[in-house]
């Protein structure tokens, strides 16, 4: 096992949490029993999370302090005894003593409230931290599958990348590729750099076969994301260049010569 790899994974975070399913909680509790660097992990894990409780507890507010002091000043002590009313004594007190204790009870139950009410403030606090970190891990981990996809593909054996470079219309950086494989029958855009069009306009992407012109290849918008994903175009053979120009929303049947934007030979 990777015990790095399987610590960057949040599984034990996880797992301190409570939110493994009872299958998931088996297989981690497994692996803590087999490798002692993971139950040191998951101790700290559990030591970060009472240090973070611990600096999250609320101690009484200075008018919940005042109330209750005031509460305890309307209690008035009992009566000294007298001679002449013996009886009165015992009942007396007992009366005063369960009043105080009647107050001391509600100020601790306002008090275990009050507590038990911060800490499911921190609890969902940390709950709704944890989701956050969680869909940015599942973001980052889309992004980094798509882009193993694409490094893939562009490694695939017989590839050939052929570079599109500007013609001088539009942006003077414009560049895009094709991903041209002869073995495989595959061809793949890359669009590098190209600039936003205007509504009703859109870029084509052109295939100049020998013996037979331009065949239309493609009809796309510039991407807005700079790690867009390669675009699977049809493939033909024979092709002497590529190039792609800017054309009517939709396409066009034959290329816009003076609209060309950028071109690359394959030879």
């Amino acid at each position: 096992m990777d015990i790095k790899k399987y610590i960057s994974s949040g599984i034990l975070e996880q797992y301190a949490f409570g939110l493994l399913s009872p299958t998931e909680r088996s297989e981690v509790e497994a692996n803590l029993q087999k490798y002692p660097e993971l139950l040191d992990e998951l101790r700290k894990i559990e030591f970060s999370l009472e240090q973070y409780l611990s600096t999250g507890a609320v101690s009484p507010s200075e008018g919940f302090r005042k109330q209750l002091d005031e509460h305890l000043a309307e209690i008035e002590p009992d009566p000294a005894p007298t001679s002449s009313s013996p009886t009165q004594e015992p009942k007396t007190g007992r009366i005063g003593w369960l009043i105080g204790l009647l107050v001391l009870s509600l100020a601790a139950i306002a008090w275990l409230l009050y507590n038990n009410q911060q800490q499911e403030q921190d609890r969902q606090q940390l709950q709704e931290e944890l989701n956050l970190l969680q869909a940015d891990c599942d973001e980052t981990n889309e992004v980094n599958r798509g882009l193993l996809e694409q490094l893939q593909t562009l490694r695939e054996s017989g590839n050939s990348i052929i570079q599109m470079r500007t013609t001088g219309v539009g942006a003077e950086d414009a560049i895009a590729a094709v991903v041209y494989n002869q073995e495989s029958e595959s061809s793949f855009l890359d669009v590098i750099n190209l600039a936003p069009l205007a509504d009703g306009q859109q870029y084509q992407l052109w295939a100049i076969v020998k013996d037979v012109g331009p065949q239309s290849m493609a009809v796309f918008d510039a991407p807005t994301d700079i790690d867009s994903a390669l675009l699977e175009v049809p493939f033909f053979e024979n092709v002497e260049a590529f190039a792609i120009t800017i054309e009517p929303q939709g396409g066009s049947e034959q290329p816009t010569l003076d609209q060309m934007v950028v071109i690359g030979a394959t030879g």
